[in-house]
């Protein structure tokens, strides 16, 4: 009986501790999206020329950089760029005068940053600011790219003194792989006067 009992127990304590094993397949996915803005919000910027303190010379050029910023963030394929345009979207540029935009390299963020064009002069058609944005952001606020703006006499017997116009521009994040689909806008007011 002895010997039955102990078979017994070591059929059950052989059975009694099987071990399973399993596979869990879990799947993680980041879907490709972008979001762009401009900071501090959306406010006019106001471009003017400066008097001249001597007779005889005028500043044919003003330049003002570090009062807005472009933030992003943009997520794609690994292979896949993504670049940011500026276009006017309203007004009318005055006689005499052009109009330039242009961006800082980034301040702060992650991963691949936008390189910058340097200054691109203004019209009706969408020109390249930043470009080469990867899977990347920039944070908010002023650690983004810092946008420059630039006006500049071009044609001075064009130029009608006291005039005063809106111009709105408008910034786009374009996909580089769907042949500049416009993926995210933003739009910024410029005030330009003489």
């Amino acid at each position: 009986m002895k010997k039955v009992i102990s078979t017994f127990c070591v059929f059950i304590s052989f059975f009694g501790h099987s071990q399973s094993s399993g596979t869990v397949i879990n799947s993680v996915s980041l879907p490709a999206f972008s979001l762009m803005d401009i900071e501090p919000n959306n406010s006019t910027l106001v471009l003017h020329f400066d008097e001249p303190t001597e007779a005889g010379l005028l500043n044919t050029t003003k330049t003002i950089s570090g009062q807005k910023w472009i933030n992003y963030t943009s997520a794609l394929a690994a292979s896949d760029y993504r670049s940011i345009t500026v276009q006017k979207s309203f007004g009318n540029i005055p006689s005499g005068i052009r109009l330039f935009v242009g961006s800082d390299a980034a301040i702060g963020g992650f991963g691949e940053l936008g390189v910058t064009a340097g200054f691109v002069r203004i019209n009706n058609s969408p020109k390249t600011i930043i470009d080469n944005i990867g899977s990347a952001y920039t944070t908010s606020g002023a650690t983004g790219h810092s946008l420059n703006y630039k006006i500049e006499i071009n044609n001075m017997s064009q130029l009608d003194a006291d005039e005063t116009t809106d111009i709105g521009l408008t910034f786009d994040i374009v996909d580089n792989q769907n042949e500049g689909f416009i993926l995210y806008s933003n739009f910024n007011d410029c005030s330009l006067y003489w």
